[in-house]
């Protein structure tokens, strides 16, 4: 048979140990979110500024809002942002490399677009 007063006692033990990281984090999700969504709108009206085509100003908004966000979650869990910037780099290399024809084709289409005669 359960023992309910057992598991109330450890769920509020829980609780109150897990209760204030929980709300920071929710926190800092919630600011970190607003943060990324204003530096991506100062991004996408610069490049509507310069007459970019909207279908790129709209990924890069995205791409950069996205970015962020995960830079600022994985920093408050715990785990170290700045060790994480060269591994992402090397994978980023070994997927161009992987990938590279057609990464050259898309980057020609993005060439394309921006210098549209």
């Amino acid at each position: 048979m359960i023992n309910f007063e057992a598991f109330w006692q450890t769920l509020t033990e829980q609780a109150v140990l897990f209760g204030p990281k929980i709300l920071f984090a929710i926190t800092i999700l919630i600011f970190g979110n607003w943060i990324a969504k204003t530096i991506s709108n100062a991004v996408r009206r610069g490049l509507e500024m310069r007459k970019v085509e909207p279908s790129l100003v709209e990924s890069d908004g995205s791409l950069i809002h996205a970015a962020l966000v995960a830079f600022v979650a994985l920093s408050k869990v715990g785990i170290q942002t700045t060790s994480s910037v060269p591994i992402h780099g090397a994978a980023g290399l070994v997927i161009s490399l992987a990938f590279e024809g057609t990464l050259s084709n898309y980057t020609s289409e993005v060439l394309n677009i921006i210098f549209i005669p």
